[in-house]
């Protein structure tokens, strides 16, 4: 019984780290949407080409 607890515990942990990390890439891609919605239609032609 206290491995199982243990082990949700654990599992618990896991997810936690998970969902936070979901958060910041939700956060990021929220704020790189941001930025590249300023960035003039012109310096995006400019970026697409060289790349």
């Amino acid at each position: 019984m206290a491995k199982s607890i243990a082990s949700l515990g654990s599992q618990l942990a896991k997810l936690h780290q998970r969902v936070d990390n979901a958060e910041i890439f939700q956060s990021l891609y929220h704020r790189v949407g941001e930025l590249t919605e300023q960035v003039p239609i012109q310096k995006k032609d400019q970026l697409c080409t060289t790349s």
